[in-house]
C-alpha cells in the first residue's frame, strides 16, 4: 500500500502533535502511516516502518526537544534523509517547542528547510503541509477549513464506533507514551521567554485574547516588548505589534532595551555603561534577522488593525503573536457598545488567524482601603461588559510602587486563564 505521508515523532509528541496531525491529514483526504495504526500485535516493527518509508511519498518529522533525545526516530529521519537529494523536498520538518538555534545544532541542513510550526495550530500545519506536497484532485481544503471551527480534529466524525481492538490498540499505546514520558511540565502553547510564567499557564495559545492590566508606570509595555522580541528572537515567529499610544521608534526602543536588560531611559539618552554598551551589541547581532513588526499608526479603529493583521498574515504566512499595547484612545473615549465591538473584533481576528492576541490597558483607582494592594477584577471596570470575549486576564503588580522597599520584581497575577487556574508569579523587574 502506498503513503502519501510518513509521520516521524517521539512518541512523547504522539497525543498532541501527532496523532491530531494524522487525523487532520486523514481527513483532508491523505494516506498517512502512523505507527499506532498501521502495527499490530505481532508484526515487526523494524520491518513495517521501513515498509511505511519505501512507501510514502513525503516524511513529516515532528522535531522536538523529546525527537533529539530518542535513537529511534532519528533513525526514521536517516531513511528519508536518504532520498532527499535536494531536487525533490522529501522532508517535511515541524518544529514543536524548540528554537532555530536548537535545530541548527542538531542538524543545519534541517534548520534551512522552511518549517511548519506546532505555536501556529495544528490545522495551519496541516494546511502547510497539503500545500507543500500539492497533490491535485486528492485534497479536498474545504474539509480541511472545517478544522478551524474544531479545537480537537478527532471530534469532526464522533458518530464513528470503534471496536475493542482498536479502542484496546490506543489506550496501550497512550500508556505506553505515559510511561516514557519524562516528569517535566511540557510547554503546549508559545514560550514567552518567562519560565514561571510559562509554568503556570503553559505558553500562549493560537485563537485566545489575553488581556494585561495595571496600574500606570506599572511596566506593560515593557512586559509587551519582552514578550514579543523572546518569540521573534528565540521561538523564530513572526510578530506584529500596535503601539496605540506611542511611536513605533519608541516601542521598538523599549523592545530592544527589554530584550538587552539596559533601562529604557539610559537606552534614549545613550547614558551607557561599557557592560551596557556590550549587551547592546549582542542584542542587535541577534535580533537582526527577526521578523517583527511594528505599525507606525497611533490610534488605529479596530478595522485597521484587522486589515493590517490579516495583509501581513498572509504575507508571512502566519503570525505567532499579535500585541495591542494600550487599547485605541477613540474606543477609550466611546461608549459601551464601541469598546464591546473592539473586543469582539479582536477576538474574532484572534480566531481567524489562529494566533495568540495581547491588549494592554490601565485600571484608574485601584487598591481603596484595602491592606492589599494587588489588584483584583473587581478593580477593572470594562470587565463585565469584555468578560465574554477575553479568554484570559494577567495583572501586572509591581510592590515597589506602593512602598519603599526595593523590591526588583514585578508580580504577574493570573486572574482569569480560560484553560488554567488562577495564581501569581513573580519576574524580575
Amino acid at each position: 500500500m502506498e503513503y502519501d505521508i510518513f509521520i516521524s515523532h517521539a512518541s512523547e509528541d504522539k497525543e498532541n502533535v501527532a496523532r491530531p496531525l494524522a487525523q487532520a491529514l486523514t481527513f483532508a483526504g491523505l494516506k498517512v502511516w502512523l505507527d499506532e495504526n498501521e502495527l499490530t500485535i505481532g508484526d515487526s516493527l523494524r520491518r513495517n516502518i521501513d515498509k511505511g518509508l519505501s512507501n510514502s511519498k513525503f516524511g513529516v518529522v515532528i522535531l522536538s526537544p523529546h525527537f533529539f533525545k530518542k535513537e529511534w526516530p532519528q533513525k526514521e529521519l536517516d531513511g528519508l534523509v536518504s532520498r532527499d537529494d535536494g531536487k525533490q523536498k522529501v522532508i517535511l520538518p515541524i518544529w514543536h517547542d524548540v528554537t532555530a538555534n536548537e535545530v541548527r545544532q542538531y542538524s543545519p541542513p534541517l534548520a534551512d528547510k522552511l518549517a511548519g510550526m506546532t505555536s501556529l495550530g495544528i490545522d495551519r500545519v496541516a494546511q502547510q503541509i497539503i500545500n507543500a506536497i500539492n497533490i491535485d484532485g486528492r485534497i479536498s481544503i474545504d474539509k480541511l477549513n472545517a478544522l478551524s471551527s474544531s479545537q480537537n480534529p478527532s471530534s469532526i466524525e464522533p458518530n464513528i464506533i470503534l471496536d475493542y481492538q482498536t479502542l484496546l490498540h490506543m489506550v496501550l499505546n497512550q500508556a505506553f507514551d505515559s510511561i516514557e514520558r519524562d516528569a517535566d511540565i511540557s510547554v503546549f502553547g508559545v514560550r514567552t521567554g518567562l519560565s514561571s510564567l510559562d509554568s503556570l499557564i503553559l505558553g500562549l495559545h493560537p485563537t485566545e485574547l489575553s488581556l494585561i492590566v495595571s496600574l500606570q508606570n506599572i511596566g506593560k509595555t515593557s512586559f509587551l516588548s519582552h514578550i514579543g522580541m523572546y518569540i521573534a528572537s528565540n521561538e523564530g515567529l513572526p510578530v506584529l505589534a500596535f503601539s496605540t499610544d506611542n511611536a513605533a521608534t519608541d516601542f521598538l526602543t523599549r523592545s530592544v532595551g527589554s530584550f538587552a536588560n539596559i533601562p529604557t531611559r539610559n537606552l534614549k539618552l545613550g547614558l551607557l555603561t561599557d557592560e551596557w554598551w556590550e549587551q547592546l551589541t549582542i542584542a542587535v547581532e541577534e535580533t537582526t534577522e527577526i521578523q517583527f513588526y511594528i505599525s507606525d499608526e497611533t490610534n488605529l479603529s479596530v478595522e485597521k488593525i484587522t486589515e493590517q493583521a490579516l495583509a501581513l498574515h498572509h504575507k508571512v504566512g502566519g503570525l505567532g503573536l499579535v500585541i495591542i499595547d494600550a487599547i485605541p484612545l477613540s474606543v477609550q473615549m466611546s461608549n459601551d457598545s464601541q469598546l464591546e465591538k473592539f473586543f469582539r473584533e479582536i477576538k474574532l481576528l484572534a480566531t481567524k488567524i489562529r494566533c495568540p492576541i495581547l491588549v494592554s490597558d490601565r485600571i484608574y483607582h485601584a487598591h481603596d482601603n484595602r491592606v492589599d494592594t494587588r489588584p483584583l477584577l473587581s478593580d477593572y471596570e470594562k470587565y463585565p461588559l469584555i468578560n465574554r470575549y477575553v479568554d484570559n486576564v494577567f495583572f501586572l503588580h509591581k510592590p515597589s510602587h506602593f512602598d519603599s522597599l526595593e523590591d526588583n520584581s514585578l508580580e504577574i497575577i493570573i486572574a482569569k486563564q480560560k484553560a488554567g487556574s488562577i495564581g501569581a508569579v513573580r519576574v524580575k523587574y
